[in-house]
């Protein structure tokens, strides 16, 4: 008969179908037998139905990544807040000391005032001024206070690919929508969910009886290195994304009888019903942008001079999207196009062209640039 997974030692996690909970399942999977938790199979509300768990259990290791995390909606709920954030990691301390193991407790920045214009250290003073930041903070003080064998791990901005978190919902906005408007007055460390799952896992060692802190017991504050504003961190976000998954838009800038209009063109699955835009009283431009299908994926552009039968074409370019940083193709201008010093950057510029009309002797000069949408 083979013991070797009963003889593992077990794992508790709280707050399991969260982005940290998550990612800890994984990290602690190869370390023992995981037994894992969400809202719908552990009240931590209710201090019996936690005993009632932990005895079950009888883990070698504790992990309590559950919290109230409606920061908003705790100012009207503070009583719950302070059940889920305060009173329940007591309770997880008495049944860590009970069982005599290690309890590791998850806490944020929301303690602090955040007056402060440096990263805050674990020895500074706190002061929440938020029911979810008393109530994370009252956490603290009972995990402290109860278990001897304890990590309190304060950390910040929580991003992954999982759940709702503000990395997600950038993505997602991203591609949909022409302007996104982030506050640029908070700062912060936003830190990847990731790492601090994979540091929890490097501060225990694990031996067959169950497990041991590599570290003293106490509070450390665990976020990425550096710092941004939400604004800051949205734009990262779209900058990295690729060209094809923003929501992108194609820019010309035409100048004709020293005033310069700048047109922009999104994504169109009917190029035919994109009508040409009036330059002055001699030229239309029509810019054409299309995404999808993916063979017919492109960037025309087509300047017109105005007859009395009506439009005529007299120049037209294409670009195969994305951009390359290439010449027109099919280019039909009556001067050759030069170049900018700024052709061939990413955003896929196209250099100076100059577009010649023989009737009216007249003269319009556009340049073009891929541009997605960014935070403001």
């Amino acid at each position: 008969m083979n013991t070797a997974a009963t003889d593992r030692p077990r794992i508790l996690i709280t707050g399991a179908g969260g982005q940290l909970g998550w990612e800890l399942q994984r990290t602690f999977a190869p370390l023992g037998n995981v037994f894992a938790f969400d809202r719908n199979g552990l009240d931590l509300a209710s201090p019996d139905a936690l005993r009632a768990r932990c005895r079950e259990i009888n883990p070698a290791l504790i992990l309590n990544a559950a919290a109230y995390t409606a920061v908003d909606k705790a100012e009207s709920e503070p009583e719950l807040a302070m059940r889920i954030n305060g009173e329940a990691p007591g309770v997880l301390a008495e049944e860590a000391n009970r069982l005599g193991v290690p309890l590791i407790h998850y806490s944020t920045d929301y303690v602090f005032d955040g007056a402060a214009n440096r990263p805050y250290r674990e020895s500074d003073a706190t002061g929440p001024q938020s029911a979810y930041g008393l109530s994370k903070l009252a956490g603290e003080h009972a995990v402290a206070a109860i278990a001897s064998r304890h990590l309190i791990l304060r950390t910040s901005w929580l991003y992954g690919n999982r759940r709702q978190n503000f990395f997600l919902t950038m993505l997602r906005l991203a591609a949909a929508r022409d302007e996104l408007r982030v506050v640029a007055d908070q700062i912060g460390s936003p830190t990847w969910v990731h790492s601090v799952s994979a540091v929890s896992g490097r501060c225990v060692m694990s031996h067959v009886s169950g497990f041991e802190l590599k570290i003293p017991a106490g509070i450390y504050h665990l976020t990425a290195a550096g710092s941004t504003s939400w604004h800051g961190f949205a734009s990262a976000i779209v900058a990295a994304m690729p060209l094809d998954q923003r929501r992108a838009a194609y820019a010309c800038h035409i100048t004709y009888g020293g005033e310069t209009r700048h047109l922009e063109a999104r994504p169109t699955t009917t190029p035919y019903t994109v009508a040409p835009t009036p330059i002055g009283s001699h030229f239309l431009f029509r810019i054409i942008f299309r995404q999808e299908p993916a063979e017919l994926a492109s960037i025309k552009l087509y300047t017109y001079t105005k007859h009395d039968t009506g439009p005529v074409i007299i120049h037209q370019a294409s670009y195969p999207y994305p951009v390359r940083n290439t010449a027109p193709q099919g280019d039909f201008l009556r001067r050759e196009a030069s170049s900018l010093a700024g052709q061939g950057t990413d955003n896929g510029f196209t250099g100076l062209n100059l577009v010649y009309e023989t009737v009216h002797d007249s003269e319009l000069q556009y340049w073009c640039e891929l541009k997605a949408d960014s935070a403001k």
